[in-house]
């Protein structure tokens, strides 16, 4: 073929396919049958971890479900046993020192409107703590009437005149705080 005749006789003995000896070949046919082996177990290793890990992404996403199903109703429990922790806590205190309760009245007064007459509506133990320091009230307020009230619980007042009523009282206090967390809850 005049196309052909240009390539030199080395360049033909290239194109021949070359005859080794048959440790070679038997070598070459090792490695060859070695690599596919380890190409076959690695994916068929592949395989096997695929569907071992299904189930173990269902197991995880399955706890992540449960972790956030027990904090959603652990959350209210925990936020009531704090409130009731506190509540011991602050009755304790005021039982030790009644002039926090005190303080509270005053409190309560300066934020009732000066319109008319302020009553503070106390129990007996604070009735009698209240009086004995009732010229203090009347700077903050000189028209001011203290009244014995049975019902009152003893740890608070009732402050008010005609127009508005502030309750000391820690547990209406806490009251108030815990539906203030209830409805912070059922928006968040």
């Amino acid at each position: 073929m005049p196309f052909l005749e240009h390539l030199s006789l080395c360049d033909r003995e290239v194109a021949q396919p070359s005859k080794s000896d048959p440790e070679t070949i038997e070598r070459e046919a090792f490695e060859r049958g070695f690599e596919s082996g380890e190409k076959a177990g690695y994916e068929m290793g592949e395989q096997k971890a695929v569907l071992l890990l299904e189930p173990l992404k269902k197991l995880l996403k399955e706890i992540y479900s449960l972790k956030e199903k027990m904090l959603g109703e652990l959350e209210p429990q925990m936020v009531l046993l704090s409130i009731n922790v506190a509540r011991k806590i602050l009755k304790e205190e005021l039982q030790s020192r009644p002039e926090i309760a005190e303080v509270m009245i005053k409190e309560a007064v300066k934020k009732i409107s000066p319109i008319g007459p302020i009553t503070i509506k106390l129990n007996r133990p604070l009735y009698d703590l209240i009086t004995k320091k009732k010229k203090e009230f009347q700077e903050i307020f000189p028209d001011l009437i203290l009244e014995l009230d049975t019902r009152i619980p003893g740890s608070g007042a009732v402050v008010g005149n005609f127009s508005q009523e502030i309750q000391t009282d820690l547990d209406f206090q806490l009251s108030n705080v815990i539906e203030d967390l209830r409805g912070y809850m059922e928006n968040a």
